[in-house]
């Protein structure tokens, strides 16, 4: 292939896709950076909730990964087929990820904050904030578990122009409801996890309507998506299982390293 065809081809890929990463990583620092004006309690509130979704990101990347490894795989084969198994797959494990993210952080708001915070403000606002922001753990990792299915087939700008349009709904959300603006109820912190949500349902609702305008691909019927057999789950383990293993290691390392400091007071 021509040098120059090739890297053109290849930064038309990368770009869409650097970019749709960079902005689905603004969301919790949209609401910390929102919020600055409430206060001490209610920063630090948001930084140690945020450690639970981002321990729950990286499980929900790493069973998307290897659904976007099956998905790259079976594409290029022309197996139209087996594309959809993977899309199946991957958002039936975000959804039971998610599911059980969703019932804890309901269940045990207070104890999951208590585990990386022994201040007891700090531990109130935090699992109000907690509470209600798990929900978009859902919509979230929906979006993701169908951009994934998008990438692995081509299409690159549709997930960039839902996250886009998730950061810009986030953006107006949490500036008109944690403070009361264009007739909204002020409602501080937990207003900036409503604006999470409301952006989330955005993004997933963008991402499910782009795919089916350009009648993607790994789009089919419940049968399609998720009948799966005992070989296609073998394989699917065997790519995602490390993957996940490995993002999650990482992730408790970090999260541990900090839990470590702040509980020193560093």
């Amino acid at each position: 292939m021509d040098n120059k065809l090739f890297y053109r081809r290849m930064m038309s890929l990368a770009l869409p896709i650097a970019l749709q990463n960079l902005l689905s990583s603004c969301g919790y620092l949209v609401d910390t950076a929102m919020v600055v004006g409430l206060g001490n309690v209610a920063t630090s509130a948001i930084g140690v909730a945020s450690r639970w979704s981002f321990l729950t990101n990286i499980a929900v990347f790493g069973v998307c990964s290897g659904c976007s490894a099956l998905s790259a795989q079976y594409w290029g084969a022309g197996d139209k087929e087996n594309v959809r198994k993977a899309s199946g797959m991957a958002i039936s494990a975000v959804a039971l990820l998610s599911a059980l993210y969703i019932v804890a952080a309901i269940a045990f708001p207070r104890f999951m904050m208590s585990i990386f915070t022994s201040e007891a403000d700090v531990i109130s606002a935090g699992a109000g904030y907690i509470s209600m922001a798990s929900f978009n753990m859902l919509f979230s990792g929906l979006a993701l578990a169908f951009a994934m299915s998008m990438r692995s087939t081509g299409d690159v700008k549709s997930p960039f122009v839902a996250s886009a349009a998730a950061v810009a709904v986030n953006i107006f959300f949490n500036y008109a409801l944690i403070n009361g603006h264009f007739g909204f109820p002020r409602m501080g912190i937990r207003g900036a996890a409503l604006a999470t949500v409301i952006s989330g349902f955005v993004q997933l609702a963008v991402t499910v309507g782009l795919a089916l305008a350009k009648k993607s691909v790994f789009l089919g019927t419940a049968g399609q998506m998720f009948g799966w057999g005992r070989d296609f789950i073998k394989k699917y383990a065997s790519l995602a299982l490390p993957i996940l293993f490995n993002e999650i290691l990482w992730a408790l390392g970090t999260t541990i390293y900090s839990m470590v400091l702040a509980r020193h007071g560093i």
